[in-house]
């Protein structure tokens, strides 16, 4: 292709132990983001999602519009979770992260819509087996690096008024809880991977990121905050967990 994207595309498989490269799969030259946004309909979603990954596979040389038809293609791609298949909701978070390394100028022009397939890929996540996969997940990006396994992940994105935006994803404490005391948990997390754009400035403080309490067993509450520092070139990401217990009441036994 002209523009440098793939001619062919194909995939590195771990089976046995062994790593192998599948055959390569041709790239229809004549696809654009916007042929498949207008034949989503009609297209194999496998097929119009990877498609789509390869597209938007050199982040600096798309343009507003690039960025803004991709929203809209993976918007619609994950607005049934239920019906996406490991290796679409892999393909899609590829994407996604694709178009979070485009110029500062267009992602300030599109950050309502990013903000928005954030709460998608959040969403999808609920429902996709994104199992032993991280690895695969990990962003196209010299600012974070993961090849790590987990049993649960989960999304979150953030947003800054000098439009900065990225994402993190987690792996999530609440598949992981281990009885410490009668009245505690003690929770291990470990950030997965993480895209944050590039900066205007460097940050002197840590970005701190809440997410909403999650209900667990027995009552208990989790509270997870991440906090994020980065820097050129590298993206430094701690998460830390607490987790609570509601005050109860309890009823002197009677003699």
């Amino acid at each position: 292709m002209v523009d440098g994207s793939p001619l062919a595309t194909r995939q590195c498989v771990l089976n046995n132990g062994n790593l192998s490269l599948t055959e390569p799969v041709l790239f229809d030259c004549s696809k654009s983001l916007q042929s498949i946004l207008d034949d989503l309909t009609t297209l194999n979603i496998t097929t119009a999602a990877s498609a789509t990954l390869v597209l938007t596979s050199k982040p600096q040389s798309l343009t507003v519009k690039d960025v803004t038809t991709t929203t809209h293609i993976l918007s619609k791609i994950m607005q049934d979770p239920t019906q996406l298949k490991q290796e679409d909701s892999i393909y899609s978070i590829k994407t996604f992260c694709n178009i979070l390394e485009v110029k500062q100028d267009i992602i300030i022009e599109v950050q309502e819509k990013l903000s928005s397939l954030a709460d998608y890929v959040e969403n999808m996540t609920r429902f996709v087996d994104l199992d032993q996969e991280c690895s695969q997940m990990a962003v196209r990006s010299n600012r974070a690096d993961s090849t790590k396994h987990v049993n649960g992940l989960g999304v979150v994105s953030y947003q800054m008024p000098d439009a900065q935006f990225g994402f993190i994803l987690y792996k999530d404490a609440l598949f992981f809880p281990t009885p410490k005391k009668k009245d505690s948990y003690v929770m291990k997390t470990q950030v997965i991977s993480a895209v944050v754009n590039e900066p205007t400035k460097s940050l002197t403080s840590p970005v701190t990121i809440k997410l909403r309490k999650k209900q667990m067993e027995r009552s208990y509450f989790a509270v997870v905050s991440i906090g994020v520092a980065w820097g050129v070139p590298a993206l430094i990401a701690i998460i830390t967990i607490s987790v609570t217990q509601p005050k109860r009441l309890y009823r002197q036994k009677e003699m």
